[in-house]
């Protein structure tokens, strides 16, 4: 669990990751008494422990997950974030990882990688991999507040490459990559529904999808929940405000928005109005992309059984199919 929290973001079943990390010598206590890898060689050798070991790597504890439905949601986003990792932790092509719709922004061209923050400087991070790259920093960090998200985003000194928000915020997950020098924020809104058309999420899924990648969406519920509990109107223009500083922030980089999804894969050219009007709401010039599900697939995808990660997910629509049609 400690493994996983550094690499996905998610907070462990049992104490806080920085209190379990420390305790285990993985990690130092720093001034705010958050534990924080300063001499990696610990970590490393924990992962690199866990990932030769029979039915502990990462891949498999995600696969075991990804089997029940109560997890499979949360899984599918570690997932998600491990694919990412996996893809840019070398330059690639970014086109070899999303399909685009509509708009293709200039900057496509060039090599990805993922990068993460520190000490003010962008770095690029690499681990689960030969040659490991800044492993100190954490590959994912979980934020449930708009204060944590602008941390993530360019306040904290140190920042791992991946966030992963709370639901309030909207997209499920963010990231870090450069560009031949130049940043580029990843926004993705991933889903793992048995239900849809028949090879595709369906248009309302979709719809909910694109909305959640709209700025108005973003921390909207958060906001509205105060009119509930507090009738201190100072504190509902402050939260009006911190949102649309969160909004103005991202503004100024250049952002690829995305949705991931499986085993029933995302279609932006359904012909649903409704999906086009969500598509146009984004703008016209934003670009707009999906996970390529062949890319997707090699990752996970083995001819082993205990290997295949995608194969309970597969498994399970199957066995809904066979339900709904008795």
């Amino acid at each position: 669990m400690i493994v996983q929290s550094h690499i996905t973001g998610r907070k462990p079943t049992f104490g806080p990751v920085s209190a379990k990390a420390v305790e285990y010598g993985i990690a130092r206590f720093r001034d705010d008494l958050k534990g924080h890898i300063i001499e990696p060689l610990a970590f490393l050798s924990l992962v690199i422990w866990l990932e030769n070991s029979l039915h502990m790597d990462v891949n498999t504890m995600i696969r075991k997950r990804l089997a029940f439905a109560a997890s499979r949601g949360d899984a599918f986003e570690e997932l998600i974030v491990l694919h990412l990792f996996r893809s840019f932790c070398h330059p690639v092509p970014l086109d070899a990882v999303f399909e685009f719709h509509g708009t293709i922004p200039l900057w496509i061209a060039g090599l990805s990688q993922i990068v993460g923050r520190v000490d003010g400087e962008y770095v690029p991070v690499r681990i689960l991999d030969d040659t490991w790259l800044n492993p100190k920093v954490a590959v994912a960090h979980y934020a449930e507040s708009i204060e944590e998200v602008m941390d993530w985003l360019e306040m904290s000194l140190t920042a791992p490459a991946i966030l992963v928000p709370g639901i309030l915020f909207g997209p499920d997950v963010m990231a870090w990559i450069e560009i031949d020098g130049q940043r580029v924020l990843l926004m993705g809104q991933l889903k793992s529904y048995l239900e849809g058309n028949v090879n595709s999420l369906d248009s309302e899924t979709m719809v909910k999808a694109l909305r959640s990648l709209h700025p108005d969406h973003w921390f909207k519920k958060s906001v509205r929940s105060l009119l509930v509990i507090s009738f201190v109107i100072d504190i509902l223009l402050q939260a009006e405000r911190d949102r649309q500083s969160l909004i103005n922030t991202i503004s100024k980089y250049d952002v690829l928005r995305f949705v991931g999804a499986h085993p029933l894969p995302p279609d932006l050219n359904l012909k649903s109005m409704k999906v086009r009007e969500a598509i146009s709401a984004l703008g016209t010039d934003q670009p707009l992309a999906t996970i390529r599900v062949d890319d997707f697939r090699i990752k996970f995808t083995s001819e082993r059984e205990d290997k295949n990660i995608l194969a309970p997910m597969e498994y399970a629509l199957d066995l809904k199919r066979k339900q709904k049609h008795g």
